[in-house]
Order: C-alpha cells, then structure tokens, then sequence
C-alpha cells in the first residue's frame, strides 16, 4: 500500500510514498499543459493499479490557478472511490516542521509578491508590488531556493528530504483545504477595462 503526492503549485511535482511516507518515487516536470499528461504520469507511476493507494496527498496552494484545479479534481474523484484526501499549504510546511517564524514567498503575477509571515500564532498575509519587496525575516522559505535575489530555505526540498515527518504531520492534520490562490477568484478573472 502507498501514498500518492500531487503538487501542481507551480510545476508538476509527483510521488509515491511508502506506509512510512519515505519517497519510493519523485518526479518533477516542468512541462506548462499538465493537464495533458498528468494522468499518464499517475498512470505509470502506480504501474495502472490505483487500488493499491491508501490515500492521496496534495498542495491546495498557493499557485497557479488552473494547474491547482487540475490536480482538485483528481483529487475529488480519489475521493469519491473511498480514498483519503489530505491537502496542505507550501506555506505552512515550516510551521509544521517546528519552524516558530518566519516568511515564506513567491511569485502572485500581475507584478506582486505574495508573503506569508507567521510568528507563533500571528500571521500576515500580504500581496507586495516587486518594486516595494523587502523580506522582513530572518528565516525566508519559498517553494524553491532562491525567490528573485534572495536565498531562501525551499519548501519543496523540506517536503523531499523528511517526508517521514511531514507527511505524518499532515495526515494527522486530517483536512482537504480549499484551493489557496493569491487572490479571490472575482479580482483575479476581472475584465480589462
């Protein structure tokens, strides 16, 4: 029995996990259309035998918009055969992790940063203008190592090298989050004037 990993945020970063959360097999593909290829990849990876999952684990966000609805709605359909959905957000992962402060970035397009600073239980979120950006933190995460010219501590890296204890984490979490994009759907699809 194993774990599927889905995380469309940014690219498609895909895993199997064994009953321990140790990475029997990762992937990440840079590819822009993964709705094309997406279920071949899943497909190959359980080797076709979707029964043999135990449960499901996916990044609700935040990211792309359409790559996040693609890897939902695969979720859903896990779900609706019997299988558990647990969902995170990159952000939280170093709190999860123990981290007690911190900001965590990246890209929001049309311009903007989107930060995520915690302190204990105190939380900011805010979209910045790249112009105005100035990381107030010591401790900066982003999904990758760097974020513009600053090096940050990578979320993604954190979720490949101690899966064990992240993904237990999560699991005891127990919940399936909504979809988190940067900004509400409303102001995001608004016509251009």
């Amino acid at each position: 029995m194993s774990y599927l990993f889905l995380d469309s945020s940014s690219s498609l970063d895909i895993g199997l996990l064994d009953e321990g959360f140790n990475w029997l097999n990762y992937k990440s593909i840079k590819e822009k259309k993964i709705s094309s290829i997406i279920h071949k990849k899943i497909d190959k990876l359980t080797d076709g035998n979707h029964l043999d999952l135990k449960g499901v684990f996916i990044c609700s966000g935040p990211g792309s918009y359409t790559g996040m609805r693609v890897v939902e709605g695969i979720a859903q359909i896990y779900k609706w055969l019997g299988l558990p959905v647990y969902s995170f957000y990159h952000f939280e992962l170093p709190a999860i992790r123990g981290v007690r402060s911190g900001s965590w970035v990246s890209e929001a397009f049309k311009g903007e940063v989107f930060e995520y600073i915690w302190e204990g239980q105190d939380i900011n979120k805010k979209l910045v203008p790249y112009d105005n950006f100035k990381p107030n933190q010591d401790s900066l995460f982003s999904k990758e190592h760097s974020f513009l010219s600053y090096k940050c501590q990578s979320t993604k890296e954190l979720l490949k090298e101690e899966s064990s204890f992240v993904f237990e984490k999560i699991k005891e979490m127990n919940k399936h989050l909504p979809i988190y994009y940067y900004r509400i759907i409303e102001e995001e699809f608004r016509p251009q004037a």
